[in-house]
């Protein structure tokens, strides 16, 4: 095979090319069970701080790491229903 060949194999259209909200869904069900536990914690050790010293600082950071817990329960979710389901034609979630 010379260096044409090899060229040419390099530009056929890839059939496993994903997209970037593809590939951000797979990196979001990816998240682990014990990772969405410890951020649970952190968010309401924040919580509880927060309510205590009555600071903007902290109720910030609750939101900030709340938001990241929210996400990381759906990519949880997304990923219990992705392995729930067979890799069968119709077996999709409602």
């Amino acid at each position: 095979m010379d260096q044409r060949e090899d060229t040419r194999l390099d530009q056929r259209p890839s059939t496993t090319k994903t997209g970037p909200l593809r590939r951000a869904w797979l990196a979001l069900c990816g998240v682990r069970g014990s990772t969405v536990v410890v951020l649970l914690a952190f968010s309401l050790g924040l919580l509880a701080v927060g309510v205590q010293v009555h600071s903007t600082f902290m109720r910030a950071m609750f939101g900030i790491v709340w938001f990241a817990t929210f996400v990381a329960l759906i990519g949880l979710a997304g990923h219990w229903m992705m392995a729930r389901t067979s890799p069968g034609r119709h077996r999709r979630p409602a």
